[in-house]
């Protein structure tokens, strides 16, 4: 949705969950994203992809075992890990690259409620102290009925070009919101 330009391929063995996938790329219209329902190391295309990614499937050796194949010569497995670990960069194949680019991203949310709780002041930060990329959403909200709110809010984007919000710097904007809870 943020980067239009780029193709995705979604890889997922799990029938349901790639099911659910491939609705909500025809749902939401992205071009640009694929699902393929396989095993990532049954998954045929060699070289293929500039980078490949997993979330909480292993450790960094076993993620280049199971999918390594789809990477070009120069490509790049992005992995996003709680802490450093030492021990998986130290057992990845010698001669692998590694770029240890470690982000730290603070943030916060702070809420307080006014006229009994029916109008609400949200707002929603995130900064990351490596990059100077952050988001900044401040929303305004009010309960019609129990049932029925309204909200205005902005999205507010910053940070490097490169950045995770960075990138979507020319795209702040305003909302209006009404919805209906049943």
């Amino acid at each position: 949705i943020a980067r239009p330009g780029v193709q995705v391929t979604l890889v997922e063995s799990n029938g349901k969950k790639a099911r659910f996938l491939r609705e909500a790329v025809r749902q939401l219209k992205l071009g640009n994203a694929s699902v393929v329902e396989s095993r990532i190391e049954a998954f045929d295309a060699p070289g293929r992809f500039d980078a490949i990614t997993a979330r909480a499937l292993a450790t960094l050796p076993l993620i280049l075992q199971l999918g390594g194949h789809l990477l070009k010569a120069d490509g790049r497995l992005l992995a996003m890990k709680g802490v450093l670990p030492a021990d998986e960069i130290a057992a990845l194949p010698a001669g692998f690259p590694t770029d240890k680019r470690w982000s730290h991203t603070v943030t916060a949310r702070l809420t307080q409620f006014f006229l009994h709780q029916t109008l609400r002041f949200s707002a929603y930060a995130s900064h990351n102290a490596g990059n100077g990329d952050h988001f900044v959403n401040p929303e305004l909200r009010y309960s019609f009925t129990d049932r029925w709110w309204g909200a205005i809010g902005a999205n507010l984007f910053g940070g490097k070009p490169w950045g995770q919000f960075g990138q979507l710097a020319h795209d702040d904007n305003l909302y209006l919101q009404a919805r209906y809870e049943f």
